[in-house]
């Protein structure tokens, strides 16, 4: 534990990517801390964080406070809601008797100049036991990040910059996706036929949660086998025969809930191993979507205006809160079958059920 006014001492080849060349991710354009030896041993005073994919930004993040060898209380804000002052008082005032904190904000890319500005302050100097995280997760085009350019004339940023202290990975692009796919195999012993990893990385998902549901369906499909066929991408040509709006929409009304079920469990022919990953990438896009209408960003939502004004709705009154809950749902099912806890149809069944707790 640290407390106040200790120090955190560690080896430079211990340490994440963001901190060390030894320890990169594939895909990554990494900016690495200088090599004076006064800051050689020192973590960033805080660090920006460019990335649009969650869940690549999560494990970088931990990465990060995992190699400190220290525990860490994690308080994480989000950009999307009002700054409210607990933000404020997280960034300034130490657990004095308590572990180091953390200080999250993700989405921080659509924060106004206002915030940037009020921040100048609180970043100068070093706080030995505040961490803050600033996550940028806009899209980036041409591989090339967007950072607001409010962000980049700020002090803050340019001693960022001259320290190193920022971490940039575009996240899984065509280029990279096959080498991340080879190295999943590659921990599991799996092969790709020649000429199958291509063909099977045509369609992947650029975006590691969605990624992770399809290896793991290809994983339950192989079973005790080691060998990736060109017959095993059958499993992938036929996406799920469900609208999964439609479905949301059906499970709010408790005259349709029967019906609901008897689509994902009946009238599918399926068993839940079939079914569950599926499902959870389609749900994982569709709550993505109305994320993104709740946080007032319906410009890079593209859909037919009819459509698009039904999602805001249903976003609208869901709330951040909520669609938050869905994406623990999701979460929570695929750690559950990776754990052995419950089958897939039982993962399957329980999710349904939350769901339909959630849009009560």
């Amino acid at each position: 534990m640290l407390l106040a006014g200790g120090t955190i001492t560690l080896r430079p080849s211990s340490f994440p990517n963001c901190l060390s060349p030894n320890h990169q991710t594939p895909g990554a354009v990494v900016i690495h801390p200088s090599s004076p030896s006064s800051s050689q041993n020192q973590r960033p005073g805080f660090s920006f964080c460019v990335c649009p994919d969650p869940e690549r930004l999560r494990e970088h993040i931990r990465l990060c406070l995992e190699h400190t060898k220290t525990d860490w209380e994690n308080k994480v804000f989000w950009g999307d809601e009002d700054i409210s002052p607990a933000f404020w008082q997280a960034l300034s005032v130490p657990n004095l008797m308590g572990p180091p904190r953390a200080l999250i904000l993700r989405r921080a890319h659509g924060l106004k100049v206002d915030f940037w500005k009020s921040l100048t302050p609180h970043l100068k100097g070093f706080k030995q036991s505040i961490w803050p995280f600033f996550c940028l997760e806009g899209a980036w085009s041409k591989n090339k990040p967007a950072i607001p350019k409010t962000i980049q004339s700020r002090p803050y940023w340019k001693v960022a910059t001259r320290k190193k202290w920022i971490w940039q990975d575009p996240g899984l692009t065509r280029s990279n996706l096959p080498e991340t796919v080879r190295r999943w195999a590659g921990s599991r012993q799996i092969q790709f036929e020649p000429g199958v990893l291509q063909a099977f990385c045509h369609n992947l998902p650029l975006e590691t949660f969605a990624l992770h549901n399809e290896l793991e369906k290809l994983s339950l499909h192989l079973g005790t086998r080691k060998t990736v066929t060109l017959s095993d991408l059958t499993l992938f040509e036929h996406p799920m025969d469900m609208d999964m709006f439609t479905f949301l929409r059906s499970i709010q009304d408790k005259r349709q809930c029967l019906q609901s079920w008897k689509k994902i469990l009946v009238d599918q022919g399926s068993t839940g191993s079939d079914m569950l990953f599926p499902f959870l990438g389609l749900l994982t896009w569709e709550t993505r979507t109305m994320w993104q209408l709740a946080a007032g960003e319906d410009k890079a939502v593209r859909l037919p205006p009819s459509i698009k004004s039904m999602k805001k709705n249903m976003a609208t009154r869901l709330g951040l809160i909520k669609l938050s809950r869905i994406f623990d749902l999701i979460a929570d099912a695929e750690t559950s079958v990776k754990s052995g806890r419950q089958t897939p149809d039982q993962a399957l069944a329980f999710t349904v059920q939350e769901l339909m707790r959630t849009f009560s």
